[in-house]
């Protein structure tokens, strides 16, 4: 491997201690901002350390072939100590922010959405339902109306009828309201 691979690689890895730092605050932002069950951080915390193993040997494969070295091992650590002594407070506000601005984001397109397409639709199912109701009355009125006659004509036979069933409507009802007793005494009771 020549000098200039080496420092190539070892400035890889510098950056790549960097990045895996960057991951790691996003990924402590994330855990302190949403209350997250014991069994998702302990998948994020296998999904972080995986991403961070391809990072690295991805890093390295690509600039020597996948030599690996003790000093790639110090470039790392370095990297990743550099950026949490320099960088990583930075780093966590320009998270945090990004967090705001994408829950504001989020929220505006709901107010959006809210506003110009929901508030409208509710507005013409209620003015539908409305109508609706209208015409509904005004065809029973209109039904009621030409009924009239229509009672009027069947009032002969209606009337006999109804002096028949009187009897037996009465009895039915009174069983009915026996019925409708004992089941509010049973319920009161509790069995």
């Amino acid at each position: 491997m020549t000098l200039a691979t080496q420092w190539t690689t070892m400035s890889l890895m510098l950056g790549s201690g960097i990045l895996i730092g960057v991951i790691l605050d996003f990924y402590r932002v994330i855990t302190q901002r949403f209350r997250l069950k014991r069994w998702i951080v302990s998948l994020i915390d296998l999904l972080y350390w995986m991403v961070s193993s391809v990072l690295v040997f991805g890093l390295l494969l690509w600039s020597n072939w996948g030599e690996l070295r003790f000093y790639l091992f110090i470039a790392i650590c370095l990297g990743f100590l550099l950026y949490f002594k320099w960088c990583s407070r930075l780093i966590i506000r320009w998270i945090r922010l990004l967090f705001q601005l994408v829950e504001w984001l989020i929220h505006f397109l709901g107010q959006t959405i809210y506003t110009l397409v929901y508030l409208p639709l509710l507005f013409i199912v209620q003015c539908l339902q409305t109508c609706s109701r209208m015409l509904i009355r005004v065809i029973w009125t209109l039904v009621k109306w030409m009924g009239l006659p229509l009672a009027w004509l069947l009032r002969p036979i209606v009337r006999p009828v109804g002096k028949w069933a009187r009897p037996y409507l009465d009895k039915a009802s009174q069983t009915l309201r026996r019925l409708n007793a004992w089941w509010k005494k049973k319920r009161e009771k509790g069995g």
